[in-house]
């Protein structure tokens, strides 16, 4: 069962998620979903299975629409404003009163996620996470006259799909472009200090597996790589074995 919760911003953008409720109305923990890329907080109904398998094993979930995705307010998409967006649910939810807090994160929800106060973290989980540099420009992912068009007014619209659970349209800031750009792994992941789970496909041709090896290397010794074989981006293969990894892992959080 969940119901729909919508939240404020520090900028008063509204933020539409949908909260799963334990088993147990006591339950004083709750996890945190953060979508990716030109995605959305039903991601083809990816997000509302784990939600409910974690709800099954009395932990309560909240999954939402970073600003500029889905239901929430309209805003130019840029790394940054979804980390100002999860600090808010954060803070929101530390109000009413959940002792522990755990992140998933998807794709470029990764990043987002491992931009936070972890010291009011207490676990996470990193699904195909971007934590290192673009490996790609934005020209060879939507080609010339796109960029183009982004360079000369700040941003370019982006289709979506809406019978996917997505908005139709996505506005993507020049900003992100150079965000990604810059991103330094060691920095960033330096930073993690709570038990994180990462769970990647070796089949994964938008965000490299040899990423997630890497970042391993600089989180605590708690902390696990799940390589999934003959497994891309989105888990299509392996949706129930995520799912099951995720519920396991956030157990006695």
């Amino acid at each position: 069962m969940s119901k729909i919760v919508e939240i404020e911003n520090i900028l008063k953008n509204k933020l539409v998620g949908d909260f799963y409720c334990a088993k147990d109305n006591n339950c004083d923990n709750v996890v945190v979903f953060v979508h990716g890329f030109l995605a959305g907080r039903k991601w083809n109904g990816r997000f509302v299975q784990f939600a409910k398998s974690l709800a099954e094993n009395n932990i309560n979930v909240y999954s939402f629409d970073l600003t500029g995705y889905g239901e929430s307010s309209d805003e130019n998409i840029t790394i940054s404003s979804g980390i100002l967006d999860v600090k808010c649910i954060l803070s929101y939810l530390r109000f009413q009163k959940y002792k522990s807090i755990g992140l998933v994160g998807h794709s470029l929800g990764g990043i987002i996620c491992l931009n936070q106060d972890f010291s009011k973290i207490s676990k996470l989980c990193l699904l195909a996470p971007v934590t290192d540099k673009i490996h790609y420009s934005f020209t060879e992912k939507f080609g010339n006259i796109v960029m183009n068009k982004m360079h000369n007014q700040g941003y370019f619209d982006f289709k979506g799909n809406p019978s996917k659970g997505y908005r139709e349209f996505f506005r993507v800031s020049e900003k992100l472009e150079d965000e990604r750009e810059k991103i330094d792994q060691k920095e960033v992941l330096s930073k993690c200090s709570v038990d994180t789970l990462i769970i990647h496909g070796d089949k994964d041709k938008l965000v490299s597996l040899s990423d997630s090896k890497k970042a391993i290397k600089y989180l605590n010794s708690n902390s696990k790589l799940e390589i999934l074989s003959d497994e891309g981006h989105f888990f299509d293969s392996n949706l129930d074995k995520v799912s099951k990894l995720i519920s396991t892992w956030f157990t006695n959080m």
